[in-house]
């Protein structure tokens, strides 16, 4: 059962979501239930729980103590046929691109959230999955309300064992200073490569002001020289490159997740369909390219 008085996240919370906007997003005014028919008329779908009664209390925005971001319900709309153009999505999954459609977005990752209607129907609660940037969709929970029960759900100690990097051979260490994005309040990123019989092992962990956030990813060997890349990922101020690690396995491959926001417990999430890649990030570009010329060949 959700407590909808403390589903939308507090102001502060809020404005930290916003960052990166000129200026934070107030909340929003709840809706009634016309604005919510005139929605199901046009999108030919019933607004499922618990976005139904969320949406009564406030009309969008970040889910408290997660890094999801909902969109305001006017701005919820179907994929449509672009979806098949480019989904790593089994067609069976989604017959029909009409009943997809985007719902939000993770502002840790930036990837997409989308509900998929075509298992259970129309009037049913639809399956959420993943849009990583049109590279990979993989589906996060059957329902949606499952989906919201695993992000509210808060864990008194993290799944992620940031003391596992002990255990490892390391391949690659890299800490950033992000504390130029926070107007100079203190922030990091701090990446472990390691290698575990014939897999990689990646371990970040973000600490910004509130809020950490740690991640494990599973990466079996050997992996795909095309996909396998350098490019630029965070902006400035802190400027910094990313090296997209991308197995040639369709298998094996899951992520962890663990998140604490204001010492409040932590959200812990399992991804066991395979994400696109992982990424391991450095403020140098030349660096991540010797790595990579090294992974390919084998060594490190």
């Amino acid at each position: 059962m959700f407590d909808f008085e403390q589903f939308w996240a507090d102001q502060t919370e809020a404005d930290e979501a916003d960052l990166e906007d000129e200026e934070p997003q107030p909340p929003q005014p709840g809706i009634g239930p016309f604005e919510i028919q005139v929605w199901e008329a046009e999108s030919c779908v019933e607004l499922p729980e618990p976005l139904r009664s969320a949406f009564r209390v406030q009309d969008g925005g970040r889910v408290r103590d997660t890094s999801f971001k909902i969109l305001q319900l006017y701005e919820i709309g179907s994929i449509g046929e672009s979806l098949l153009a480019y989904a790593d999505i089994d067609r069976a999954e989604a017959q029909d691109p009409r009943l997809v459609f985007v719902f939000g977005e993770d502002l840790d990752t930036g990837g997409s959230l989308l509900m998929n209607f075509n298992a259970r129907g129309r009037q049913a609660s639809p399956s959420v999955y993943m849009d990583m940037y049109g590279e990979a969709i993989y589906r996060l929970n059957d329902t949606l309300e499952e989906f919201f029960r695993d992000a509210l759900g808060l864990a008194p100690e993290p799944s992620v064992d940031w003391n596992e990097a002990e255990s490892l051979t390391i391949v690659a260490h890299e800490s950033i200073d992000l504390s130029a994005m926070y107007d100079g309040q203190a922030a990091s990123l701090e990446n472990v490569l390691g290698r575990e019989g014939k897999s990689l092992i990646l371990l970040s962990r973000e600490l910004r002001p509130g809020v950490e956030v740690r991640s494990r990813t599973v990466l079996p060997l050997p992996l795909d020289r095309s996909e396998t890349k350098v490019r630029e990922f965070r902006p400035e101020p802190s400027s910094t490159f990313a090296l997209l690690l991308m197995s040639r396995k369709s298998n094996g491959i899951f992520s962890q997740r663990s998140r604490q926001t204001q010492g409040r417990g932590w959200q812990n999430e399992k991804i066991i369909e395979s994400p696109p890649c992982a990424i391991f990030e450095s403020t140098s570009r030349e660096k991540l390219a010797t790595l990579r010329e090294q992974l390919l060949a084998g060594k490190g």
